[in-house]
């Protein structure tokens, strides 16, 4: 589904969608979701990222000249240490060594920190950016019809919470660290080649080889992780469900078998990190083994004066003939010493020096050679969190492909002006509700709402009540017909059977959604809000606080079903909308108080659409709708004597 990442993005979309087409499975994921930051974002946050990316680059090469010059000073130091008996010479070699070293590791680390900081502010801008896209698609699957969005077993917002960090923490790792990998293989690889060019072919072949023995045996490794992260994903879902359902838990004494279920979880997530580890385990000692195999190869070579065909070729000496380990310092190979070179002499300290520096250059060639095989299990880990954030952004995608296909589906159509106290405000028109499945749950329903008073939605559980006020509110798009609304932004407000409380102050929540009372009245806000909590039976919750609007508690845990649905109608009170839709927001209240919530809704709005069962609501609307089994309705007008006069 990258199509739907870079669709509508020029030249550059176009490239990107040809390279995901041809990329293999696991790096399609991989090329897909950084496309989100890479092609999608502004210009400006790319520019941004661009420069930062430089930055980075641009310390990885000035690492890697420290790391060569760091280098050569060691071997110029070691073969002033073997050198030491000719004092002189030992003491302007070692101080000039010693000079050069400590000025490399001086800047060694400044360098380091300037570009952990690039890395981290690279970092932070695509982290916030893909969380960011991520929040748009979660908010919007949650608002699909049941089946339509992702099941709470799949954690979408564990996907956005820890998955998106993972996944650009090692996209960076991985990529930085291979790319700075070429440039110091490139380095040493030039410094090896000088001094033994089947030496440098050996790095290449040795490492070629480690990483083929490796991806062998560490390609089950994504799939591990993926089940062990799915097995995790069970056991902390298992965990959340009994921490929501406790009381009802509690209420059926199924204490033992939500534990046994737990464990049983438990366990098969232990024993899918054990198999990963155990994997993991094994991959990672054969690579060690054989790196450090071949890491010896380089003195024997150099003992041995090369390879057969190939001796060390440092450069040539006077006398034309090369320069091998032997006869380096004299002419013609010749010794001051009856012709045999003394390893302490000025030949041997640049031999011993020169040994040092192709050993070193050998191991770093090897290493960044190596740096898939190295990094075996990041990678592994990589592509499993890349498929699963793939796959929730494709049945996203998914699911609302629909406008862009131009499918048919029901049709919100806004009314001009606003419908005021008089003018009609709600008209249904043919309308069909679709299940995820295709089955039909509402079929060819059509009616208007009276422009005053209340209309009541009744009708058997699980015919479609609900669901018919998520299409008015725009909710449930799959379907047919039109739904026509005229409703200006704050003049509806919805109230559903669980209100959604959110963390928070009390005024936070009397305010909730928009932070502000819509139409302030002249006794000032907060006297407002007092007064509206005492109009719904909830003075006493104030006291809780210290009788402060601004006390923070945890609302959602102290607030009982009741004291939510009254909190609910507070906000009504708060807000004066003109429209409420109303989605069973009395089934924890007594009638009694029941009565007094929808006096409050019909003192303060123009008109309201409920959903109910229980035949008490009725004299508090002016027209019942009767959704009927067999897809069937009916249209009744009542007297609503329970109103009060407008």
């Amino acid at each position: 589904m990258a199509q739907v990442w870079f669709r509508n993005r020029g030249f550059g979309a176009h490239l990107a969608m040809d390279l995901h087409r041809r990329l293999p499975g696991s790096l399609a994921h991989v090329k897909a979701l950084s496309g989100i930051f890479w092609w999608d974002s502004s210009r400006a946050t790319r520019l941004e990222a661009l420069g930062r990316l430089g930055g980075i680059l641009a310390q990885t090469v000035c690492r890697s000249r420290v790391a060569l010059w760091a280098s050569r000073a060691r071997g110029r130091q070691l073969a002033a240490l073997a050198a030491a008996g000719r004092g002189a010479v030992f003491g302007r070699a070692a101080s000039a060594t010693l000079l050069v070293y400590l000025l490399a590791s001086t800047l060694q680390p400044f360098v380091r920190k300037a570009g952990l900081r690039l890395r981290r502010g690279l970092r932070h801008q695509w982290v916030t950016h893909l969380t960011r896209h991520f929040l748009a698609t979660f908010v919007e699957a949650q608002c699909l019809p049941p089946g339509g969005a992702a099941g709470a077993a799949s954690l979408p917002d564990q996907r956005i919470a820890e998955d998106v960090d993972k996944f650009v923490g090692l996209v960076m790792a991985l990529s930085l660290d291979a790319l700075e990998g070429a440039i110091h293989a490139y380095t040493f690889g030039r410094e090896l080649h000088a001094i033994s060019g089947r030496l440098a072919t050996v790095a290449a072949v040795g490492a070629a080889l480690v990483t083929a023995v490796t991806l062998s045996l560490g390609r089950r490794l994504c799939y591990l992780y993926s089940e062990e992260r799915r097995t995790a994903g069970e056991f902390t879902y298992a965990l959340t469900r009994m921490r929501e359902n406790a009381e009802s838990i509690s209420f059926y004494g199924g204490q033992g078998q939500e534990v046994r279920v737990a464990t049983a979880k438990l366990h098969a997530r232990q024993s899918a990190e054990w198999r990963r580890l155990g994997r993991r385990d094994v991959t990672e000692a054969l690579r060690s083994s054989c790196q450090s195999a071949l890491c010896a190869v380089p003195p024997l070579l150099l003992a041995a004066g090369g390879l057969p065909g190939a001796p060390l070729r440092p450069g040539r000496s006077p006398s034309g003939g090369p320069k091998g380990l032997e006869g380096q310092g004299h002419r013609g190979g010749e010794s001051h010493d009856h012709g045999r070179h003394d390893v302490a002499g000025r030949g041997g300290a640049e031999v011993l020096g020169l040994v040092s520096r192709a050993s070193q250059a050998f191991e770093e060639l090897l290493e960044h050679f190596s740096i898939v095989a190295q990094n075996i299990n990041d990678f592994s880990r990589l592509v499993a969190v890349a498929r699963e954030l793939h796959a929730y952004e494709r049945n996203a995608a998914e699911t609302s492909s629909r406008e862009s296909r131009q499918e048919p589906g029901i049709v919100l159509v806004s009314l001009e002006g606003s419908g005021g106290r008089a003018g009609e405000w709600l008209h249904v028109r043919h309308l069909t509700l679709l299940l995820p499945s295709g089955q039909p749950l509402i079929r060819d329903l059509s009616f208007s709402a009276p422009p005053l008073g209340g209309m009541l939605i009744a009708g058997p559980s699980g015919i479609g009540k609900t669901s018919l006020l998520r299409a008015i509110a725009g909710l449930w798009t799959n379907g047919s017909g039109s739904v026509a609304r005229r409703l200006l932004p704050g003049e509806v407000l919805f109230l559903p059977q669980r209100p959604y409380i959110a963390p928070g102050s009390l005024r936070q929540q009397l305010l909730y959604p928009s932070g502000e009372m819509r139409r302030p009245t002249p006794r000032g806000d907060d006297a407002a809000l007092v007064a509206s909590l005492d109009r719904v039976g909830l003075g006493g919750v104030l006291a809780r606080c210290g009788g402060s609007l601004d006390g923070e508690r945890r609302w959602a845990e102290e607030l009982s079903l009741g004291e939510q649905q009254r909190l609910g109608f507070a906000r009504v009170l708060v807000h004066r909308p003109t429209y409420v839709l109303l989605d069973e927001a009395t089934s924890a209240c007594d009638q009694a108080l029941e009565a007094e919530l929808y006096r409050c809704v019909a003192s303060t709005c123009a008109a309201w659409v409920s959903v109910g069962h229980r035949a008490s609501l009725a004299p508090f609307h002016r027209v019942r709708l009767e959704l009927l089994p067999g897809l069937a309705s009916e249209l009744l007008q009542m007297e609503g004597r329970a109103l009060p006069e407008r």
